[in-house]
């Protein structure tokens, strides 16, 4: 498995979890918007990164899991 794989499927795994907490009532809507917010700002994250290509990377992790994040 790929870097950029592995790395997809952690942040995969980290969103599912926040959506079953949100399921099973654990988080409350507010709650989950903010958390999975960080998921979402591509802006912020590369803002972060000084490298090139790991700002690729970020970018395409933020748009593979951007598709498990819940409209709540």
């Amino acid at each position: 498995m790929s870097c950029e794989e592995t790395l997809i499927n952690h942040y995969s795994q980290k969103v599912k979890e926040l959506n079953e907490l949100l399921d099973t009532g654990m988080l409350s809507p507010s709650e989950y918007e903010e958390l999975v917010g960080d998921f979402k700002d591509i802006e912020s994250i590369i803002e972060d990164i000084s490298d090139e290509k790991n700002k690729i990377l970020a970018a395409k992790i933020v748009e593979a899991i951007s598709v498990l994040i819940k409209v709540v």
